[in-house]
């Protein structure tokens, strides 16, 4: 008679599992006087004990990806993360706060405009880098010349990116190394329209309604952002036929860190010379939120 009809299933490493497969064969009628080191049942149990190991492995990666402690891939990391609340941050790029005096110029109205995105370059261990101002800022004359004070201007690349909205659309900002804080979202109606609606970025639901003109933020595969908008019920709900404008930069995020002599080099300014002294040389560029650094904060921000 047989003596052992079971098989051990403590032991996931494969040559554990042969011997137990092994065991388990020597205990059958059938199989009591074979050579088993000899025999083609061998190969057999190789094929049975390679199986066991391949599916153990893999469920085992499988539910290590299933927390946060123990994920190893990005992707599973943030969508952990998100459960709880938490968004990792994006790359950052440098920011620089500067004076600028705008002088000799052709005609003497009132006020001038600073346009949004109007840019200074400046150089770091002989490479060029670009900083833009992100807003429209406007000033008066006075003694002669205008003078923008405390003007942030921001390290990156300025994109634009239009999405129609249709059934089963997905709005991907489709670059990498994306500053999410110079990102800004507006809607038109149609492709026609004048008239740019707005939406804010949102990471609570608190307060919102079906007028609430928002979107959220995800992070996806490929380290690239995704945008939701409301259902509404939750924020406003576009139509069919609306046009998402998505205005963002991306960075180089921490090597133009230090920078501190700009020079315009936007559009003219009225004819003038324009002056840029730096009263804060360029800080926190910054690298995307780490696997460990999510896996640290997420549980006690989130």
């Amino acid at each position: 008679m047989a003596t052992n009809k079971n098989i051990t299933t403590a032991e996931l490493d494969f040559d554990a599992i042969k011997s137990n497969i092994k065991t388990f064969l020597k205990g059958q009628d059938a199989f009591k006087d074979y050579d088993f080191e000899g025999a083609g049942l061998s190969v057999l149990m190789d094929i049975l004990a390679y199986n066991t190991h391949y599916n153990a492995l893999y469920t085992n990666l499988a539910v290590n990806e299933s927390f946060i402690d123990s994920a190893s891939k990005r992707s599973s990391v943030v969508s952990r993360a998100k459960e709880i609340g938490y968004i990792p941050h994006s790359a950052t790029g440098a920011t620089a706060t500067v004076n600028i005096v705008v002088s000799g110029t052709t005609s003497s109205p009132a006020t001038l405009t600073l346009p949004a995105y109007s840019s200074f370059s400046t150089t770091i261990d002989g490479k060029s880098y670009t900083f833009y101002t992100t807003e429209a800022i406007v000033t008066s004359l006075a003694s002669a010349k205008y003078t923008f004070t405390g003007v942030n201007i921001k390290e990156g690349n300025p994109l634009t990116f239009k999405y129609t909205v249709a059934d089963g659309v997905q709005y991907i900002i489709p670059n990498t190394d994306v500053d999410l804080s110079t990102l800004k979202v507006r809607v038109q109606d149609n492709a026609t329209s004048s008239v740019f609606n707005t939406f804010i970025n949102q990471e609570e639901i608190i307060n919102l309604d079906s007028t609430s003109q928002v979107y959220f933020v995800k992070e996806i595969e490929g380290q690239l952002y995704e945008l939701e908008f409301g259902n509404d019920t939750i924020g406003k709900a576009l139509a069919n036929g609306n046009v998402v404008n998505l205005t963002y930069m991306t960075t180089n995020r921490t090597v133009a860190n230090g920078a501190k002599v700009f020079a315009y080099t936007g559009s003219t300014l009225l004819g003038g010379t324009v002056a840029v002294t730096t009263t804060t040389p360029a800080v926190g560029g910054a690298d995307i939120e780490t696997i460990e650094s999510i896996r640290y904060n997420a549980p006690k921000i989130g």
